[in-house]
């Protein structure tokens, strides 16, 4: 795992992808909405660089614009040009409106909204070129990616759980970081350290399983790289599914406090769908 300092906006604008939007994410060409659909989401392939390089120059208007150092070289584009991008590209469409044309072409871009940043002085050089044949953009920053859906976890646990094992997680959020103005990630991973001891006997086994996960989820992903074996990433392939398949089971597809889009979103998307291939 590389760790780096930067969270989604960085990810986003290295590998030339939309901030926000219905297809944020940096791996894949997920839909926001579809994220939490396990079987639609390990069906969605990684894109690699080369492949974000080809998806902006594959139609006329992209390339051109792309040349000309345009910062967002498909955006803001007129009918006849949507029409030209469109047909160079051999998509099919339904209507011959300017909404019709951008509706195609933006699925089909699927967030990508620009060449990676590390090619854009240069769009159309190959990557071996520039030495960039086996960079790769990492679509799972662990530090952000753990503590945002610890976070979001510990906000939306307390409505499906009974009185006192609310009690329980509100008490340890209390001990732990209640007093902090800034709760940093480390803070954050030692807080469902103390949840998983202090609820062990008194909350579901379902409720428990789903926080022992994701300490379980934190540990291997912090691990030095000299502990890394395939039986440890063989681990947190199995640990990462079944702790996705516990959030359905104990929280369901339509939270209580949070959106769907925000609990099963960008953070649980990562450390569930790319985090371990990326390990």
């Amino acid at each position: 795992m590389r760790f780096c300092k930067g969270d989604g906006p960085s990810l986003e604008f290295e590998c030339g992808n939309q901030r926000g939007g219905y297809f944020y994410c940096p791996g894949c060409k997920i839909h926001a909405a579809r994220t939490f659909e396990l079987d639609h989401a390990y069906r969605c392939p990684h894109i690699t660089l080369q492949e974000r390089q080809q998806a902006v120059l594959k139609g006329r208007v992209g390339f051109q614009r792309s040349l000309d150092l345009h910062p967002k070289p498909l955006a803001y584009l007129q009918k006849e040009d949507l029409k030209k991008e469109v047909i160079g590209r051999g998509l099919e469409i339904d209507g011959d409106k300017k909404e019709d044309y951008q509706k195609t072409l933006t699925t089909e871009l699927a967030g990508q909204c620009r060449v990676p940043a590390l090619l854009f002085h240069a769009p159309r050089t190959p990557l071996e070129d520039l030495g960039l044949s086996n960079y790769e953009i990492l679509p799972c920053e662990p530090m952000h990616d753990l503590s945002n859906h610890i976070t979001n976890l510990l906000e939306e646990l307390p409505n499906h759980v009974t009185e006192d094992v609310a009690s329980v997680l509100q008490e340890c959020k209390d001990l732990s970081v209640g007093q902090k103005e800034k709760k940093r990630a480390f803070d954050l991973r030692c807080l469902i350290i103390m949840i998983s001891s202090q609820l062990r006997g008194k909350a579901p086994l379902k409720v428990q399983q789903l926080i022992d996960t994701l300490v379980q989820i934190a540990e291997i992903l912090y691990k030095p790289e000299k502990d890394r074996c395939p039986r440890l990433i063989l681990r947190y392939h199995n640990l990462s599914f079944y702790h996705a398949i516990l959030c359905l089971e104990v929280i369901g597809t339509q939270p209580t406090r949070l959106t769907r889009r925000k609990l099963y979103g960008k953070y649980y998307h990562g450390l569930v769908r790319h985090a371990p291939i990326q390990l």
